[in-house]
C-alpha cells in the first residue's frame, strides 16, 4: 500500500475516531450527568482529528 493511501485511510479512522467520542461524550453529558468524563470525551474526539476536519471544511 502506497503512503498516501495509507494516509487517507488514517485520516478517515480519525474522524470516525473524533465522531464516535464526541457522541459518547454528549452521552455520558446528557444521560449519566458526568459533566467531566463528558468534557473530556468532547475533548478527545475534537484534539484527535482537528486538522482533518479543517481540510474537510476548507476543500469545499
Amino acid at each position: 500500500m502506497n503512503k498516501e493511501k495509507y494516509a487517507k485511510w488514517l485520516s478517515i479512522t480519525a474522524i470516525i475516531l473524533s465522531v464516535l467520542l464526541t457522541s459518547l461524550g454528549l452521552y455520558t453529558i446528557f444521560m449519566d450527568n458526568d459533566f467531566l468524563m463528558g468534557f473530556i470525551y468532547l475533548s478527545l474526539g475534537f484534539s484527535i482529528s482537528v486538522n482533518d476536519w479543517i481540510k474537510i471544511f476548507k476543500s469545499k
